[in-house]
């Protein structure tokens, strides 16, 4: 602000000088940045869509075609065949533009940033299911379950190759149980007598509005923290892994956010037991929830300690005999199929130690490796503990740290796997935080980038 000094009288007929603050007068070209950025982020996710849409180049990777109609969505016949350089390079443009709108996030009003992120939840809700086929093996799991009363916990999708979903659940995961929590597997067969038509596109309408949920208790943290409700609503809603590879995948994770940034809202209202039974309810559906809840009772306080322990073990109580009841045992196999899952090279290639090691040379990360990995996540977030107790870092900044600690050391990084961390980083007031959520785009923006233009040609001999 500019000020002047103008000469006054004052009640005895003496002079005072009095500083006038004026408003700086501002470029127009300055003021608009905001909105241009924010125009070029939905143009970009616009022609990504429709892109996608009309060409199987982000659509079901590793699905062979066909692609029935019931899959490619209502946006397939207007969409339009774009080469794989395009697609780059409109994906490399939603990302800078999703920087500028953070750059110029104090010219975008309230309403037009309201207006922009239910507009592109929508466009990808609507798009077909990107980078993934993983909503099918949400489909499969529960018309095993539903359908043909096979548990699957135990069966996996290649005990019904018969089924229409079976083709597209991506011959990875053929021969593995279902990995999901008993919350979600249940969900998944209340669904089943959709159709598979009705069942995906009920899980896409999910993913947008768990985002979207997601959106409202960033917002409702922010104001609870004292921090820009705006600027974190931006940070998350607008990312393009969240609107590309979450909701465009129509990923579960981002139910589980949703549970989890509910407890974190009832948490810094002081409401810990309840928060508490939140996250809990989060695991339910994929058990990464479970990173947050030691900060969760950590941050409530010593004197609240005991309650909070208390509500999680009924909580677990509670989880685990409707577990036994729906599945029996077998429901606890969920843990043992994670386990043998970190041990296999499917999507190494798509980690940061996996690219890593793949880039120079050295191939598959060996057992010994992941060991060391292993022991180097779990100090980071022992660490990141210790400080939470000591009162050294927030509760909240710690378990941004433990997230962070997780997701660059596993060796299957999915893009999807950072909507862990960005809501979180969002609501953080370390800026060192939000620097490492925004260098995790930049590398998995890169690995893409160089898997699928660049062509290095490194080789796996498990295929990447």
């Amino acid at each position: 602000m500019s000020s002047q000094i103008e000469l006054e009288a004052s009640p005895q007929g003496q002079a005072a000088a009095v500083v006038r603050l004026a408003p700086r007068v501002v470029p127009r070209w300055r003021v608009d940045r905001g909105p241009a950025a924010l125009a070029a982020l939905v143009a970009a996710a616009v022609a990504v869509v429709l892109g996608a849409a009309g060409t199987r180049y982000l659509v079901l990777a590793g699905v062979g075609p066909p692609i029935p109609e019931w899959v490619g969505g209502p946006l397939q016949d207007i969409g339009w065949r774009a080469q794989p350089e395009l697609m780059c390079a409109l994906l490399v443009t939603m990302v800078a533009a999703y920087f500028a709108v953070l750059r110029w996030s104090a010219t975008i009003s309230v309403r037009m940033a309201i207006a922009a992120i239910v507009a592109l939840h929508v466009l990808f809700m609507l798009a077909p299911p990107l980078l993934s086929s993983d909503v099918f093996n949400y489909i499969d799991s529960g018309r095993l379950d539903a359908l043909y009363h096979l548990n699957p916990y135990v069966a996996t999708p290649l005990a019904h190759p018969g089924d229409g979903a079976f083709q597209f659940t991506g011959m990875a995961w053929a021969d593995t149980p279902s990995v999901y929590g008993p919350g979600f597997t249940l969900l998944s067969g209340a669904l089943a007598p959709l159709g598979m038509a009705g069942q995906l596109w009920a899980l896409k309408a999910l993913a947008a509005l768990s985002s979207l949920a997601c959106t409202g208790l960033v917002w409702a943290c922010a104001r609870r923290l004292g921090r820009p409700p705006l600027q974190a609503v931006l940070f998350f809603a607008l990312n393009p892994i969240v609107l590309l590879a979450a909701v465009g995948g129509a990923h579960n994770d981002l139910l589980m956010v949703a549970l989890m940034l509910l407890g974190v809202w009832l948490a810094l209202g002081e409401r810990t037991r309840p928060a508490v039974v939140a996250v809990v309810g989060a695991i339910a559906v994929k058990l990464t929830a479970a990173l947050i809840l030691p900060f969760i009772v950590v941050g409530a306080g010593r004197r609240r300690w005991p309650g909070a322990i208390a509500a999680a073990l009924l909580a677990f109580a509670a989880l685990a005999i409707s577990a036994l009841a729906l599945y029996g045992a077998a429901s606890f196999h969920l843990v043992g199929t994670l386990s043998a899952g970190t041990t296999r090279h499917v999507g190494e290639l798509k980690s940061v130690p996996g690219f890593i090691a793949g880039y120079a040379g050295i191939g598959p990360i060996s057992s010994t490796g992941r060991t060391v990995l292993a022991v180097v996540c779990l100090s980071a977030i022992g660490v990141a503990f210790w400080s939470a107790l000591r009162g050294r870092l927030p509760w909240l900044t710690a378990a941004c740290w433990s997230i962070l600690a997780v997701l660059l050391t596993s060796t299957r990084l999915e893009p999807w796997y950072a909507v862990w961390l960005i809501p979180l980083a969002a609501l953080s007031g370390d800026r060192r935080v939000r620097r490492a959520s925004h260098a995790l785009l930049i590398a998995i923006a890169f690995i893409a980038f160089t898997r699928y233009a660049l062509r290095l040609g490194i080789q796996y001999p498990h295929g990447g």
